[in-house]
């Protein structure tokens, strides 16, 4: 993902645009430090590690986008919370991701330069409310329940 994030901001010119690496420590963190010093992106990619729901509504209402490229996000619940927020996602298209992000984001392999070209198309692309508040509605108990019921009659 960060060097997918230095080839989007290389190829499109957006140097406004930072990348928050967020979520617990999985051991991983001293590659990912390596990635951004042997790039040299130090000043562009923030690890966060653990943040607080106040700090992740905050960062949800700023961001322009999400970002999942893991094979294995559980249930996916960062997919609903940045649908919450109307933000668009970009996930891998392994797994359950794609089928929970529906057209609420960009479904993209996972190397370096296809997640660059969906870095630029999430931001080139617009995204009605509507969208998301109809992938929302997907995962709305009460309409699980009628269609549940629905199965049945």
């Amino acid at each position: 993902m960060i060097k997918a994030f230095k080839k989007f901001k290389e190829e499109n010119g957006n140097e406004s645009f930072k990348l928050l690496i967020a979520g617990g420590d999985q051991g991983g963190k001293k590659e990912i430090l390596d990635v951004i010093t042997q790039i040299k992106f130090e000043n562009e990619v923030f690890l966060l590690n653990y943040i607080t729901n106040k700090q992740k509504q905050y960062f949800y209402k700023h961001c322009e986008a999400s970002i999942l490229l893991g094979k294995s996000e559980g249930f996916g619940i960062p997919v609903i919370e940045s649908m919450y927020y109307k933000k668009p996602i970009i996930v891998s298209n392994q797994g359950a991701l794609p089928e929970i992000v529906g057209s609420a984001g960009i479904k993209t392999e996972s190397d370096v330069r296809s997640v660059a070209i969906a870095m630029r198309d999430v931001m080139s692309k617009q995204f009605p409310e509507k969208i998301f508040a109809d992938e929302l509605n997907r995962f709305d108990r009460s309409e699980q329940i009628k269609k549940l019921i629905s199965a049945f009659k």
